[in-house]
């Protein structure tokens, strides 16, 4: 009886391991696809793709086939040259730049009338919201041709299509070491002050390589003025790239204007102790307490403030109340 009821147990468990290993039927998912496509005056539009932002838009012009990822109300003018083209797009969905999924093509034909194509920016290009959003106060300088960038958390955007950009600046006091221009260099929408890039501008023309060795696509790339006003002056000249400049990234929902002395631009406050003379190298209007809470809020900002600039006395009245230079 125990060997007939030991020889049922092992058919048993030897279904039950069958069982756990037959493989099951697989299921059919139905891919999304992207419904009335069009692209009006070189923006794309289409309609809402439920848990879709971004697209894979693929042009064939019949000498050239390219893709590019791109978002709704992407402007197209900035990458294609005049012309008729026909294209497939698609929803993608995106991890570190590459496709994890994608739903069906559509296609839609268009023309570019107008291309504002380019990968340089100089003079007008330079002063055309088109291409650079300015934050803070800035100034174009039609003799110099140039953007004069003056106050602490001054700086500017730019967008593009590509890999890598390049910026020449032209600044003052790059041979005082004591007051030397430094910048902070963000990439792509990452505004954290503790990773953003620090370089300092040790010439009066310097050309500094922005960001490079990116994925090909869509990128950003914000530039902000660390050290303060009264230390140096930085003007933007020119600014390039390896692909094409496209939107620049829109202006927060929430701006905070900023008007005082040292504490918010930063003044010394890199220093390894109180006895340690300020200079722009330990000094990180970045960290300053005006720049970190437009980041924990997610807004633009400008600070009109240099260090001494007491709102009734100063530096530059002795400490004395005027009523006249303050």
């Amino acid at each position: 009886m125990k060997k007939i009821f030991f020889a049922v147990f092992l058919m048993i468990s030897a279904f039950s391991v069958v069982s756990c290993t037959t493989p099951t039927e697989s299921t059919t998912t139905t891919l999304v696809q992207v419904q009335n496509a069009q692209v009006v005056n070189g923006i794309f539009q289409c309609d809402d793709v439920d848990g879709y932002s971004d697209f894979e838009i693929t042009i064939n012009s019949g000498t050239m086939e390219n893709s590019y990822l791109i978002t709704q109300d992407f402007n197209l003018n900035y990458l294609l040259d005049n012309g008729d083209y026909t294209a497939t797009v698609r929803a993608v969905k995106l991890e570190n730049g590459s496709i994890t999924e994608a739903g069906e093509e559509a296609t839609l034909t268009f023309g570019i009338d107008a291309s504002l194509k380019t990968n340089t920016l100089t003079e007008s290009n330079l002063n055309n919201d088109a291409y650079v959003r300015y934050m803070g106060r800035t100034m174009y300088d039609d003799t110099s041709k140039s953007t004069h960038i003056y106050y602490t958390g001054a700086g500017f955007e730019v967008g593009f299509y590509g890999t890598s950009v390049t910026a020449t600046f032209v600044s003052t006091n790059t041979s005082n070491l004591s007051k030397q221009p430094y910048i902070m260099i963000f990439v792509d929408g990452n505004l954290n002050p503790t990773e953003g890039t620090t370089m300092f501008l040790f010439a009066e023309t310097v050309t500094w390589e922005l960001a490079s060795n990116l994925e090909e696509g869509y990128h950003t790339v914000t530039v902000v003025k660390r050290s303060e006003s009264t230390d140096n002056l930085i003007s933007l000249s020119s600014v390039t790239t390896d692909g094409s400049f496209a939107t620049p990234p829109a202006a927060k929902s929430l701006s905070i204007q900023y008007i005082g002395a040292s504490t918010m631009t930063g003044y010394g406050n890199m220093a390894s102790g109180p006895s340690v003379s300020k200079t722009t190298e330990n000094s990180n209007g970045m960290l300053a307490y005006t720049s970190l809470a437009a980041y924990y809020l997610g807004a633009d900002y400008s600070i009109v403030a240099a260090s001494g600039w007491g709102l009734t006395r100063g530096w530059n009245t002795g400490g004395v109340v005027d009523e006249v230079r303050n």
